[in-house]
């Protein structure tokens, strides 16, 4: 099975205050220890990182001298492919994330190569999160509380901060902004033990769910003011109107038999049933035209929507081969000629820097393609406009079928009516009169019917919605029936996997703790819901043990993402927690040299940041180490 996972990699990270330049360090790939006394700011540092990487900080979490800064700049590695994340630094909000494609050297010499992305998702743009999904070829996806999975939401289980109580899992969030169900999801998502199947599947049920409840609710308002005994089909209801229209016809045609015509008509009865029937004869025009019309618009939207199908799979169409063309370009670079393609002569300058090989034109080696991410966001713009279009077009196409329909109904009226009234007689008697009466009658009859067809074709429409919904809702929780069973056996072996991993760390430790002695003969039980990781039923145990066994748990799924090729997760992790509780200089360091040896072999599948104030003196170095080791005094980020 082909690699298809992106991990991801800190290059270099910078802090900015006064429009100074006041830290500046490289990253590598695999180990690396951030290392210093204690109260010099090494956890502002990685508070930090996690923000230009799409954390949030709450306004009481930024501290001196972090929150006196202007800018920080995160260049990173995902996948084959470097970019640069700029955010300011602006306590008690959340800015935007300005991204350049390119590396950091190319960054500093651009001014129009920057794009901001909102943290938020708009209908106008792309955020941060829905791009970073995107290049990570996460796609989109979402809790069962409806909500999008943002990137600050999955650092939550990628950087383990010092606030956290160490009995959590999770980065701690406010109780209103957490939920056993985003917890639930940022797990199954990162680990894949869920499949985006199974969550597209839950979305597309609770959607359906929301809409069939709107759906009976309309129809119980309806039947509760029209009585479900006064309700009637369609059918019925035109039926019933034939018959009023048949009913006028054949009192109009009664009313001529009983009154003949005169040769002496009054003038003036002669001019009121000349106006009477031009007025009738244009009104019959005008809806006649007003049907034409209607047909013509209907004609119109299906084919605008019939374009706007095409082109939503045109864009799709064009999005994959944009992301397969990066790939491509990634692998083998750019395309150069040795001969000309229309008369195979052979071109000079081949190879030549800063100048194409076949026109001779110079041009920047960053100017090879359009922005990526710019073309990005316009295609992911274009189809939230294009699909906002579609659902216009369907609306109308809705109200002008049902305007086209009680047209229709009034011109056979008004038909009807001309036919009255041109058959008039200027004769007075009564049973003429009574004629006249019935005739008006049934022309309100006919008013009231047409509302009611009006009001049925709703019911009908929601008797129909209500059955594709029932179907709908019923297919989908087979399918996720189905999906749970074949996920059931994968859950079982990530779960054993990391259990394993974090239980053979434990034993690894120091005499402190008598359970982590034996702890691989235990049993064990990772609960992402609950927040909690139990062993032999307990999940809390001395204040430093607490702290060993979740870094272990966090090491151990760092471990089963680098050998799991189906795992989401990018391989990327902040330990900042390692020395809380209590910690013992030895005990610690005997930590990092088991984490040390754990990822030996694999410095270039992974990258963990360990922050320190009890270094190993094997791992207090410039191979592992970030920066140099900064002593009492010495603070990581200073003020200009």
């Amino acid at each position: 099975m082909t690699d298809v996972r992106r991990g991801m990699r800190l290059k270099s990270f910078r802090v900015f205050a006064k429009g100074v330049q006041i830290y500046a360090e490289a990253f590598h790939a695999g180990l690396n220890v951030v290392r210093g006394d204690h109260a010099v700011g090494k956890s502002t540092l990685l508070d930090l990182i996690f923000y230009s990487l799409g954390g949030e900080l709450r306004k009481e979490q930024w501290v001196f001298p972090a929150s006196s800064c202007d800018t920080v700049c995160a260049e990173v590695a995902i996948g084959e492919r470097d970019y640069c994340l700029k955010r300011a630094i602006s306590p008690g909000q959340v800015p935007p994330i300005d991204v350049f494609d390119g590396p950091f050297s190319d960054a500093i010499q651009s001014l129009e190569g920057w794009i901001s992305f909102s943290p938020r998702r708009s209908d106008q743009r792309m955020s941060f999160s829905q791009l970073a999904f995107e290049l990570f070829g996460w796609g989109t996806h979402k809790t069962d509380g409806y909500d999008n999975l943002t990137m600050h939401q999955v650092l939550r289980l990628m950087y383990i901060d010092q606030e956290t109580p160490s009995n959590k899992l999770f980065r701690a969030e406010p109780a209103n902004a957490d939920s056993e169900s985003t917890r639930t999801a940022i797990a199954e998502f990162l680990l894949s033990l869920d499949d985006l199947e199974s969550h597209k599947t839950r979305q597309r049920l609770l959607s359906a769910s929301r809409a069939m409840e709107k759906a009976t609710s309309e129809l119980s308002a309806i039947h509760d003011v029209l009585g479900r005994d006064a309700v009637h089909s369609e059918d019925e209801l035109t039926n019933e109107m034939q018959q009023v229209i048949s009913e006028m016809g054949r009192l109009n045609d009664h009313r001529q038999i009983l009154v003949q015509p005169t040769d002496d008509v009054p003038q003036e009865d002669e001019r009121y049933l000349n106006d009477r029937v031009a007025q009738v004869s244009a009104e019959i025009d005008a809806l006649t035209i007003a049907l034409a019309d209607d047909e013509h618009s209907l004609s119109s939207i299906i084919g605008e929507l019939s374009d706007c199908k095409a082109f939503q799979i045109t864009l799709a169409q064009r999005k994959q081969a944009l992301l397969e063309s990066r790939e491509t370009y990634q692998a083998i670079g750019a395309v150069t000629f040795k001969h000309c393609p229309s008369c195979q002569s052979e071109i000079d300058a081949l190879g030549q820097e800063g100048i194409c090989s076949l026109c001779k034109s110079p041009y920047s080696p960053s100017d090879t393609s359009e922005s990526y991410l710019q073309v990005l966001t316009e295609l992911q713009f274009h189809e939230k406009q294009n699909l906002k279009v579609m659902a216009d077009l369907e609306a109308r196409q809705k109200v002008i079928a049902l305007g086209k329909q009680l047209r229709a109904h009034e011109l056979i009226s008004k038909k009807a009516l001309l036919r009255s009234i041109a058959g008039a007689s200027t004769k007075r008697e009564q049973l003429l009169a009574e004629t006249s009466r019935k005739m008006g009658f049934l022309e309100a009859q006919l008013e009231a019917l047409k509302e009611k067809i009006s009001i049925v074709q709703k019911l009908d429409r929601l008797r129909q919605e209500t059955q594709d919904l029932a179907s709908e809702i019923s297919r989908l929780n087979q399918r996720l029936l189905e999906l749970g069973a074949a996920s059931a056996d994968r859950r079982t072996v990530v779960m054993e996997s990391i259990s394993t991993t974090a239980l053979r760390l434990l034993e690894l430790d120091e005499d402190y703790e008598d359970t982590f002695k034996h702890a691989t003969k235990m049993e064990a039980e990772i609960d992402f819901a609950k927040d909690r990781w139990l062993i032999d039923g307990r999940s809390k145990f001395s204040a430093s043990s607490n702290v060993l066994k979740k870094n272990a748990l966090h090491a151990a799924i760092l471990v089963h993402a680098i050998k799991d090729k189906d795992c989401r997760h990018p391989r990327f992790l902040i330990l900042d927690d390692i020395e809380n509780g209590g910690m013992t200089p030895s005990r610690s360091q005997n930590f990092q040299r088991v984490l040390s040896g754990l990822f030996d072999g694999m410095e270039d599948e992974f990258q963990l940041i360990v922050s320190t104030a009890m270094v190993d003196p094997s791992l207090n170095n410039d191979q592992v180490g970030v920066g140099r080791y900064y002593n009492k005094g010495d603070y990581v980020i200073k003020l200009p």
